[in-house]
């Protein structure tokens, strides 16, 4: 154990993935769901991690209409923020788990991330205080430029596919992106390492969003995990662009858009030839058949939310990453 994180587990799990390809594939699922007068509900599903299930209940309310409440409820955020998360914990944790095999201690750790839509640009800036010297923070630090999923998702163009019913539909990945609709802000965090997989996410002076594992994944299912967050953020995005459209509201009592994905992570652990970034990136409307065909032109409604999305810039075109 170093740094609250089991190395001898983790060669466990590389030899495991080696013998068993399935015991390396990760799905994660995430919906958020839309009510007139209620506003938007961002809320992970179980995952399947390996052939076992992983019961996993969050909330995030998403603003500027959110007005529903639960026990499993988490502060409310914006899309962009979810994604800022999902990006700066991704990184933050595969360093942690990076440090922790070469037997670094870690004193402090954190991760600062400016992530910029108008230029496609993600700034990270990271703080460390080890028993190591510089050069081993920057092996690992290039390490998990290769290795980290959500990193390698917002760096790489990744298609997406959308389910209405029957009718399934594909967005390709493009190196050009569209201009952001609104030319949204850029969004500011840190985020810092608390022990093991727990980490907190601070966005500006009130907003604190805490990041863990599933326990199958050396969590103690403290709260959602990176890719958990960046479902939440996508799923909500498209879902908020979709509902400004009073022709698709007046006809609906209520919307939800399920966003799935899956992690190979034997390309982490470099057992196989397959992607570190998200694969099988899904979005799924879900609602009441009949009020749902009673709306003229869905498609091209939902085609118009997801290229005015944000999330679905990051993971449809590449953002160039810098670092300090």
């Amino acid at each position: 154990m170093r740094n609250g994180i089991d190395i001898s587990s983790f060669s466990e799990t590389v030899n495991e993935v080696r013998n068993d390809e399935r015991q390396g594939q990760i799905d994660y699922s995430a919906v958020s769901s839309w009510k007139p007068n209620a506003g938007i509900l961002a809320r992970v599903n179980p995952a399947r991690v390996g052939t076992l299930k992983a019961p996993r209940i969050f909330e995030i309310p998403v603003p500027p209409h959110a007005t529903v409440a639960g026990h499993t409820m988490l502060p409310e955020a914006t899309p962009q923020e979810m994604a800022a998360v999902a990006l700066a914990g991704c990184f933050l944790v595969s360093t942690v788990n990076g440090l922790s095999s070469i037997k670094c201690t870690i004193e402090s750790l954190n991760i600062g991330l400016t992530l910029t839509p108008v230029d496609m640009q993600a700034l990270y800036t990271i703080n460390a205080q080890t028993n190591r010297g510089p050069e081993d923070l920057e092996r690992i630090v290039g390490m998990v430029k290769q290795m980290s999923p959500n990193h390698r998702s917002f760096a790489e163009a990744l298609p997406l596919t959308v389910q209405i019913a029957d009718t399934t539909f594909a967005f390709d990945a493009c190196g050009t992106p569209e201009a952001p609709a609104g030319d949204p802000a850029e969004t500011h965090l840190s985020c810092h390492w608390l022990y093991g997989t727990q980490l907190q996410a601070n966005l500006g002076d009130q907003l604190q969003l805490p990041i863990d594992q599933p326990k199958q994944l050396g969590g103690v299912d403290w709260a959602p995990n990176p890719q958990e967050y960046l479902l939440m953020a996508l799923s909500a995005d498209v879902l908020s662009k979709l509902t400004e459209h009073q022709a698709v509201t007046e006809q609906l009592s209520q919307l939800k858009i399920v966003a799935s994905a899956r992690v190979d992570i034997r390309g982490m652990c470099d057992v196989a030839d397959v992607p570190v970034h998200l694969l099988n990136i899904q979005l799924q409307l879900q609602g009441n058949s009949d009020e749902m065909n009673r709306i003229a032109n869905l498609k091209e409604y939902v085609q118009a939310a997801i290229s005015q999305s944000t999330v679905c810039q990051y993971l449809r075109h590449p953002v160039s990453m810098v670092f300090n």
